[in-house]
């Protein structure tokens, strides 16, 4: 499965994990295909949006917001996760890296409730929820949260959301549920004969914009230099981001749009890597005070090199 990063559209630097699961789908399967960029087929064009609250657990404080999107592929997720333990990184050079031990640092969608946290939510006998991990936190404890987890199992409405510690054991839980208002769609169409294509689902709050989407016709087997490739190395590569004009077309697309936001919220966002195909999927939350103000505007995508290939309009 191919990744993305806005590793956090709330902009993080956060590596994106990327899980694949032993047993595949009917949906999966024909999902694999990738020589076109778009299809008419309802569970491609619109993802499945969850949302869930997680509150602390075992005497902890850790509490936090997570979005997962059910794509044909999977799962993607994103959010943020405030009070865990500070200052972790899984890239530590020096000494023994964090979030080393079985389930640590890792988020998980179980069965059960969350005073009986039953087995992890998945087929097949490899649990691929046990990769999905958040990479550091910051000072204060801070984590924010992107992962890509490739299942069959993709809907996971009144599933349980949990987050565990650095030392494997789990500090917060939260039942999912289905998002059914405020969504909106967007076809991702070719720029100048580009040939990238895809799809995205946005969820609008009244202070964060969450979304994701796949983009076909990329250059294959990109691996972004923020996670340890060579590639992506550029001003605006691999990255997307909603635009300040009205309409698809270079003239008319504008700068990033900011909203009321001072920092570009927009940094950091987009994929991280495309698979034999050119296929890739990216997922992010981006903090506005109204995340309305993105109706009618552009969402660009672009390639490797900083180059628009592919443009949409929120509705």
């Amino acid at each position: 499965m191919s990744t993305t990063t806005s590793t956090t559209a709330t902009s993080t630097t956060d590596a994106k994990t990327v899980i694949t699961e032993t047993t595949t789908s009917k949906a999966t399967a024909a999902a694999s295909t990738t020589t076109a960029a778009t299809t008419s087929s309802e569970v491609d064009t619109k993802f499945l949006v969850y949302t869930t609250r997680v509150k602390a657990l075992n005497g902890t404080d850790v509490f936090g917001r997570l979005t997962f999107f059910g794509t044909p592929k999977g799962v993607l997720g994103t959010g943020k996760i405030f009070n865990l333990e500070p200052g972790l990184s899984m890239e530590r050079l020096i000494g023994v890296p964090d979030c080393a031990l079985e389930n640590g640092c890792t988020i998980q969608v179980h069965s059960g409730t969350c005073e009986n946290i039953g087995a992890p939510f998945h087929s097949g006998e490899m649990n691929p929820w046990q990769w999905s991990r958040y990479h550091s936190t910051n000072a204060q404890g801070t984590a924010n949260i992107q992962f890509s987890v490739s299942t069959a199992k993709n809907d996971i409405d009144k599933k349980l959301a949990v987050v565990y510690s650095n030392d494997g054991f789990p500090a917060a839980c939260g039942k999912i549920f289905p998002v059914l208002t405020d969504l909106e769609y967007t076809t991702l169409n070719p720029v100048r004969n580009s040939g990238a294509a895809g799809v995205m689902t946005v969820w609008m709050t009244t202070t964060y914009l969450w979304g994701a989407g796949s983009v076909s016709g990329l250059e294959p087997y990109l691996l972004a230099e923020r996670i340890g490739g060579h590639d992506c190395k550029d001003d605006d590569a691999c990255s997307v981001a909603v635009r300040s004009g009205d309409s698809c077309g270079l003239q008319h697309e504008g700068a990033k749009f900011f909203g009321d936001e001072k920092v570009d919220p927009w940094t950091g966002v987009g994929f991280t890597s495309t698979d034999e195909n050119g296929y890739a999927e990216f997922v992010f939350n981006v903090k506005f005070r109204d995340s309305l103000q993105i109706r009618g505007k552009p969402f660009t995508v672009h390639n490797s090199t900083g180059s628009e290939v592919a443009c949409g309009l929120v509705p």
